[in-house]
């Protein structure tokens, strides 16, 4: 939710930032644990983690996903 939030707001989605958003969200998590959650969701093909800069950007299948969440 939080990275679809940022991407649609053409903000690139790095840890801090989507840290930053689920902390408003009310749901406090470090960049550590960030960092994790991404990595899981990114081998079950929800998601691509850019390298620097670029941050992390949800795929097809992703937006798919979080779209069926809000039906």
């Amino acid at each position: 939710m939080a990275i679809g939030e940022l991407q649609s707001c053409d903000i690139s989605a790095g840890r801090d930032k989507i840290s930053m958003k689920l902390s408003e969200l009310g749901c406090e998590m470090t960049s550590a644990q960030v960092r994790t959650r991404l990595g899981m969701l990114e081998r079950q093909g929800y998601l691509i983690k850019k390298r620097g800069r670029q941050g992390t950007a949800l795929t097809d299948m992703g937006i798919r996903y979080l779209r069926s969440m809000n039906n």
